[in-house]
């Protein structure tokens, strides 16, 4: 028999309190993000526009490529990094669930949010698209497929460094100039292996060569990033997180300036 506060209508009540209080404490802010997205969509198309030689499903691409991480760290500080600095996950931990399920239920909250916002925006521009120029349905199936892959792959990964509280800044300043540096040593053989690689090629080329095996690619790194999130997120039930986002140190921050530069 389950334990004591582990049966599943237990475990129901406790995720419906969690998603309330979520929508209750971010409802606002996530509008907000809402509207600079689709703004930054307004001006992505415009500027695509004004290129003679350009495609209107190419700035779909473009606005995911560049704004879809940004609202995945925008989105993730709200449910997890401003969490645990607030200390209101100690209202979590009062919930009659695990560590792994709380993380679970973030993670799912905001994935469906950032993706729901993506498709939708892809769709509107699929929509003015299709008024100029000729797009297949299993074009735009396959576009927003690699779309959509892109932006779990980047929402995973974000989550992921999420989870190691006070690091993670150290984390970002080391990763991205490293990614950017392989990226310019090894074009575009580099790209095929990374995360993004859904998105690393045009759509006027992956129109002819199907990226099958780049979707595919991105999809195991999100996978990956996700599970190495709840794997953070569960050790010693949330505890090794909550420690990780306790005030450094002033000999941890100077360690932090030291490996960074």
């Amino acid at each position: 028999p389950p334990r004591p506060g582990r049966d599943p209508v237990t475990l129901l009540r406790g995720a419906w309190a969690l998603l309330l209080k979520e929508l209750q404490q971010h409802t606002i802010a996530f509008a907000v993000a809402i509207v600079f997205y689709v703004a930054f969509g307004v001006i992505t198309v415009s500027l695509t526009l004004a290129d003679e030689n350009g495609s209107v499903i190419d700035s779909a691409a473009n606005l995911t490529w560049w704004f879809s991480p940004l609202l995945s760290f925008f989105v993730v500080r709200r449910l997890v990094s401003l969490e645990y600095r607030h200390r209101t996950w100690e209202f979590l931990a009062a919930l009659p669930s695990s560590a792994l399920v709380r993380a679970w239920s973030k993670f799912t909250i905001g994935i469906v949010l950032v993706t729901s916002v993506v498709v939708l925006s892809t769709a509107a521009i699929a929509l003015l698209g299709s008024q100029q120029e000729l797009l297949p349905a299993g074009f735009l199936l396959l576009a927003t497929t690699q779309i959509v892959g892109y932006t779990w792959a980047w929402y995973a990964l974000v989550f992921l460094v999420a989870h190691v509280g006070r690091f993670r800044a150290g984390v970002w300043l080391l990763l991205l100039p490293l990614l950017t540096s392989l990226t310019e040593m090894l074009p575009g053989a580099f790209d095929d292996w990374m995360w993004h690689a859904a998105l690393s090629r045009p759509f006027d080329e992956t129109r002819a060569d199907l990226p099958w095996t780049a979707i595919a690619i991105t999809g195991l790194w999100a996978v990956g990033f996700a599970m190495a999130g709840f794997a953070l997120a569960s050790v010693g039930r949330g505890a090794r997180v909550t420690a990780w986002f306790r005030r450094p140190l002033p000999q941890e921050r100077a360690a932090m300036v030291v490996v960074v530069l």
